[in-house]
């Protein structure tokens, strides 16, 4: 299989030389990059948010879909610091909340970020998706 830094270029017995590199795959799976549909991959921020490096190319998938991670207070930071910083490909919903996922259920007060429908602003969440376009497909939101 004949590799570059980001994709498979070409697979095959007996490659022949070339400046990019083969990689001996016998014995092995050799799939296209994997697309997580449900992650939550706005490092730092959250109960739930994780590294994209650890559920990212370290497990086969180079393509995610952070669900709601990020609202229209939060989305700038996770689209300006955590999205550039990732290898993977990193597509959002946008959390109908301003807040984006915060919490969970846990001891009182709960603070969630729907658990006061003030935190909803529909005139930021559009904005918040105009000006990013390039990463923001859809919107999320969750009620519990």
């Amino acid at each position: 299989m004949r590799i570059d830094d980001r994709q498979i270029l070409e697979i095959g017995a007996d490659l022949p030389p070339h400046k990019d590199s083969i990689f001996a795959a016998q014995d092995m799976i050799v799939a296209p990059g994997l697309i997580d549909l449900h992650a939550h991959v706005n490092d730092g921020m959250g109960l739930f948010s994780l590294n994209p490096a650890e559920v990212g190319l370290r497990t086969g998938v180079t393509t995610l879909l952070d669900t709601g991670s990020a609202g229209a207070l939060t989305y700038g930071t996770f689209h300006d610091y955590v999205i550039p910083q990732a290898a993977e490909d990193i597509f959002a919903l946008l959390n109908i909340s301003q807040l984006g996922v915060q919490g969970g259920r846990g001891p009182e007060p709960f603070f969630g970020e729907l658990s006061d429908l003030r935190y909803i602003d529909v005139s930021a969440a559009v904005a918040c998706i105009e000006a990013h376009r390039d990463r923001i497909v859809g919107q999320s939101s969750f009620v519990g």
